[in-house]
């Protein structure tokens, strides 16, 4: 028997948080084929991206029913190296409230053992979430990232993070 699996059923937060590249649909618009009540106008023929798309509630059954985004105005998405929170930009900062908050904050220290960055995506700023503080990083264009290290220092390792441009080399 195979595990027990979640649906999305009410929920389509990521139609609206994700950006959905097929579409030209921009981040934190609704996609023009999301139907109220509905969900999906084209769900047979959905894109590829949309098609393999997941967010970690789905996919961790360890998600309490308050991490739903459609409950907690969040989309998580775990990916190698990175745990990004799409925030619905409707919402008042939801990832500051508790119970999330301190869930994430144990997430990101739990990330620092294994080099994962908790990355909340609110309003278009990227805001790292890091086990002692978090570094508002201010808008991130598309083609940059983040180059992260972990320094040991006298009270512990520390996260040191930086945004890099297209093309730029470093770490």
């Amino acid at each position: 028997m195979p595990e027990e699996q979640r649906q999305c059923g009410d929920c389509s937060l990521c139609c609206k948080v994700m950006k959905i590249p097929e579409l030209q649909k921009p981040k934190d618009e609704w996609c023009p084929n999301f139907v109220r009540g509905r969900g999906c106008g084209i769900y047979a023929d959905r894109p590829h991206s949309c098609q393999i798309f997941h967010c970690a509630w789905l996919t961790d059954l360890t998600m309490g029913p308050e991490w739903k985004p459609s409950v907690c105005k969040m989309v998580l998405v775990s990916k190698p190296g990175l745990l990004a929170v799409h925030i619905d930009p409707n919402a008042n900062r939801p990832w500051r409230t508790e119970p999330y908050y301190a869930v994430l904050k144990r997430l990101a220290a739990q990330g620092q053992k294994n080099q994962t960055v908790v990355l909340v995506v609110d309003r278009r700023r990227n805001i790292a979430i890091l086990p002692d503080r978090d570094v508002d990083l201010g808008y991130i264009d598309a083609d940059a990232r983040i180059s992260f290290e972990i320094v040991n220092t006298a009270t512990g390792p520390e996260w040191r993070l930086r945004v890099m441009g297209a093309g730029e080399v470093g770490g």
